[in-house]
Formats: C-alpha cells, structure tokens, sequence
C-alpha cells in the first residue's frame, strides 16, 4: 500500500543512548567555547585595529554572545531536540493519565520557545519593555543593566511553580535531571547574565580583584546554557529508555536506547 493509497510513510529506526550521545554534544560545546576563546585572542571583540577581515569573520562566527552563528544554531538545535523528546514522551505516557500526558506537551513548548528565543532574542525584544515597568515599580532602575532581568526571574517562577506537581509525579531520576538541567541552564541564563548587567551598570567596579572581564563572563554564560540543555536532551533520552512503557510495534522508530548493564 503506498502512501496515496492511505498507508503511513516508514521511517528507519534508530536510537539514542542516554549517555554517549549528550557526551558527545558536550564535547561540542566545550569546542564552540575553545573556539570562541581563540577568537577573541586573535581579534578581540572582533575590532582590534590592524587586524585582518578573516580574523573579523572567525569572530563573528564563533562569538559566543552574537547571533546567528555557529554556537547560536547549535544551542537553538539541542533545545529543539529537547522540545521533540518531550512531545515523544508525551505521546508514549508512562500512564493514560491526561494531565500527565499535557504535562510532557507543555514541557516540549517551554523547550521549543527555548529554541525560538536561541535565535530571535525574544527574551529581549518582549520582556524589555515589562521589565522596564518592574523596574519602575520596584525601585530598580538602577540594578539592572537588561531590562527583561527582572522580568526573565518571575517568569521562572512562575514556570517552576506549574511544573512542581508535575516534577512529583514522574519518576525521581527523570524530575533530578530534568531540576540539574533546569537549575545548570538558569545559573547562566539568570544568575551570570545578573552578575554581567551589575558589571555593566558600573555596580561591579574591583574588576582586578575578582578577575571579572566582559568575555569570561560570555563564556561562562553561554557555556552553562549550552550544558544545560544538554542535560535537558539526557533526561529526556534517560526518561525514554528507561520508560516502565515499553515501545509498541505500531511506533514508527525507538529514539533511545538502554546502556548495557
């Protein structure tokens, strides 16, 4: 029966260890960060005078707080991967409790807005403008350098606080990792990109004593984030291999696979 006639179109099966797989995505990272630092020593910033267009263009390709480029394609793509992984979850629920199953799709749309947001700045260009008026309202006009900060912080809030019954409810490795990949994420994203904002209001001004520059605390910052949707994909992947469900013969392809014991 082809696919005119109303079959399904087959894709090929593979899988995905939970281990090997988020290992080699970290190594990488870790090589988008090498690749950042030696660009920045060779241009800094990209616009050291007196140094050469190409060394201008590695920049700009690997800088790890531009967009559009290589490590910006490739933390939009593991949050991707993340958002897919969940939406498998979600349709192969470790029960046939709905809210469960609606648990897992939701947690797949905070991934893919990760992705979107990876690639558009839409953390920016939204919550600027609300982060402005919590600003205002609080008395911190001063404390932030970004606006969406204060915004961008009870938005997590709001976020963990949906997701706590949800983190009780599945099982303890798949919620620890899922809370590691969580807490790794926000440490950059919030608490670095933070540290970065005081830097630039002037509030962070002993830069000699604790060896603060604008560069090191990019790289900090993007690293954490790309480490933390890695560990996202790895409980996603660990949370399928090990499902209590096993893969039924009418699932098109097993996405993950068991480490040998």
């Amino acid at each position: 029966m082809d696919a005119a006639e109303g079959g399904g179109a087959r894709i090929p099966a593979f899988s995905l260890s939970p281990y090997g797989f988020p290992i080699r995505l970290l190594l990488v990272a870790f090589a988008l960060g090498v690749a950042y630092v030696v660009a920045q020593r060779i241009n800094p910033y990209g616009i050291e005078p007196g140094c050469s267009e190409a060394s201008r263009l590695l920049f700009e390709l690997f800088d790890l707080n531009g967009e559009n480029n290589v490590p910006t394609w490739f933390t939009a793509l593991i949050w991707a991967m993340a958002a897919g992984l969940a939406m498998v979850a979600s349709r192969r629920e470790f029960s046939t409790d709905v809210v469960m199953r609606w648990s897992w799709f939701l947690l797949g749309g905070v991934f893919l807005l990760l992705s979107l947001d990876e690639v558009g700045s839409l953390h920016e260009r939204l919550l600027g403008l609300a982060g402005d008026t919590i600003k205002r309202s609080f008395g911190l006009a001063d404390s932030f350098y970004y606006s969406w900060a204060p915004m961008g912080m009870l938005a997590v809030i709001l976020v963990a606080g949906l997701f706590v019954p949800f983190l009780l409810r599945i099982p303890r490795g798949v919620a620890a990792r899922l809370i590691l990949a969580g807490g790794v994420f926000l440490s950059g994203s919030l608490a670095i990109e933070t540290i970065g904002s005081s830097y630039e209001a002037g509030w962070i001004a002993s830069t000699q004593t604790f060896r603060i520059s604008w560069h090191r605390l990019i790289f900090v910052e993007e690293v954490l984030e790309m480490i933390g949707a890695i560990l996202a994909v790895h409980a996603l992947l660990w949370a399928l291999a090990f499902s209590p469900r096993a893969v039924t013969p009418s699932e098109p392809a097993a996405l993950t696979s068991a480490p040998k014991q």
